[in-house]
């Protein structure tokens, strides 16, 4: 069976229509057909019906193929014309062909026009194809440009070029409300966006591209743009690399405002900084507080005991002689009052030990042997050679971290034996105590909401240090602080 093709026979003699039928026959094709001869009759059969070719002889009575071409683009179709004459000169056949006819066989070659009408059936394909593609194209840019409004930040598309050139390829519509810049103007030319870049940050942002560049590994930057109305704005860049054939690199990637997020860390930040410059205040006062009390239990309450230790000697020796009861009861209140002067000492010592005076290692030694002498637990010390000189605030609250150190190890580790070390590293001065107690679980390490604990690193972050706790099951606990030591210290 032939294959089918539907002919539109522009003719106005039926028996020259019937010839051109009888050629495509011989070929193998099985043409459907209709003739018409005036633009009327032939926009009706186009109306009426898909064709795949026209077939047109030049000139009709009163019609002719310019005016066929004429009805095809009225009706905006893009449909095989191929003139078919046994009349038409050579420079009518050229208008013609400038017109939008396809093709012009004199009937005198009617054996070229069935390979002229396939060539022109796949020509005709192949535009539909295209039409195609480009509609499902267009559909599919609007569909990401629908997608890409509604982002909120800019999708990009950037290349660099072998000479460094930075170019978009595409940006989204939310670069007019992230740079204050048109899209248009971005994908012009690159440098309407990098010269947006504070001049500080451009440094970084390009060192950033490069390491992209070179490991083609995703790209992430954190930068300031000025807009042009002067307007600061956080940004945050990410996108994926890929290389060219040609050697350069092009990135697919999303920029958002991170404007907000920052000034609200900035806000958290400056929080925090007052949070602890509260806590150190409060700590200082706290300190100086204990230091005024141990002070006046130490002279006052002191020299009392010890004034009033004297009148009891005093009174043994005017009124005791020979009068036993006397004595006993005299003898009773003298242990009362060293007993007495052991607590003042005591307390004081507990609110600020006078062996601070003689420095950090001298305290942590006393803090030691007191550690040893309540709970049996021997105490290694590790010093530098040299003592290290440093500010009372500094020195009280390093030794009150000693202090709260060692009270978790004596109520929680079940230890043997406990280290303690004192080291300066440059201008770093670190202090560790350790054990060989039951240890922590490693997740709780970094997580742990014990108040000891968080008084550690609140004291540590007062300095402006750094509170590391780390150890394992079975195999004890290490407390780790380092802080930065005073300008000058030796």
């Amino acid at each position: 069976m032939g294959k089918s093709l539907c002919v539109l026979s522009i003719e106005d003699v039926e028996a020259e229509t019937l010839l051109v039928m009888d050629e495509l026959r011989r070929a193998g094709y099985q043409p459907s057909w209709a003739r018409v001869d005036s633009a009327r009759s032939m926009a009706h059969a186009l109306e009426r019906q898909p064709w795949d070719i026209a077939i047109s002889d030049h000139p009709l009575t009163h019609f002719n193929a310019f005016d066929a071409l004429a009805v095809l683009r009225e009706k905006q179709l893009d449909l095989p014309f191929i003139v078919v004459s046994g009349r038409i000169g050579e420079d009518t056949a050229v208008q013609v062909m400038k017109s939008g006819a396809h093709d012009c066989i004199m009937k005198d070659s009617l054996p070229r026009l069935v390979p002229a009408i396939e060539r022109e059936l796949r020509e005709a394909e192949s535009r539909r194809e295209r039409r195609r593609t480009e509609a499902a194209l267009h559909d599919s840019e609007a569909r990401f440009r629908s997608i890409t409004s509604k982002v909120p930040g800019m999708v990009f598309q950037m290349l660099r070029t072998a000479d460094g050139t930075l170019r978009f390829a595409y940006a989204s519509e939310g670069a007019a409300a992230l740079c204050g810049v048109p899209r248009e103007a971005i994908q012009a030319d690159g440098s309407a966006f990098t010269r947006l870049i504070v001049p500080s940050d451009r440094e970084d942002f390009h060192r950033s591209l490069d390491l992209s560049a070179r490991t083609m590994r995703q790209w992430n930057w954190e930068g300031r743009l000025r807009t042009p109305r002067d307007a600061i704005k956080w940004t945050n860049c990410r996108a994926s690399p890929k290389l060219l054939e040609s050697g350069e690199v092009l990135w697919d990637g999303l920029m958002l405002n991170i404007t907000e997020a920052r000034l609200r860390e900035a806000e958290l930040h400056e929080s925090r900084e007052l949070l602890l410059e509260l806590s150190a205040y409060r700590e200082s006062a706290r300190e100086d507080e204990r230091k005024r009390i141990a002070h006046d239990i130490h002279e006052e309450l002191g020299q009392v005991l010890t004034a009033l230790s004297l009148d009891i000697a005093y009174l043994d020796m005017r009124f005791g002689e020979g009068r036993t009861e006397f004595l006993r009861k005299t003898d009773s209140m003298v242990q009362l009052v060293n007993r007495a002067v052991e607590v003042v000492r005591g307390v004081a010592a507990e609110l600020r030990p006078g062996v601070l005076d003689l420095g950090l290692a001298a305290a942590i030694e006393w803090q030691a042997q007191e550690f040893e002498t309540r709970t049996g637990i021997p105490c290694l010390l590790r010093f530098p050679d040299r003592d290290v000189a440093l500010d009372e605030k500094r020195a009280t609250t390093l030794f009150r971290i000693l202090q709260e150190s060692l009270c978790n190890v004596a109520r929680h580790a079940d230890a043997s034996t406990v280290s303690i070390s004192l080291a300066r590293n440059g201008d770093w001065l670190s202090l560790e105590v350790a054990d060989d107690g039951r240890g922590i679980y490693p997740h709780r390490a970094d997580h742990s909401k014990s108040f000891g604990l968080l008084g550690i690193r609140e004291r540590s972050a007062m300095l402006g240090g750094k509170f590391e706790m780390r150890g394992s099951m079975g195999h004890g606990t290490v407390l780790s602080v380092r802080v930065p030591l005073e300008p000058g210290a030796k």
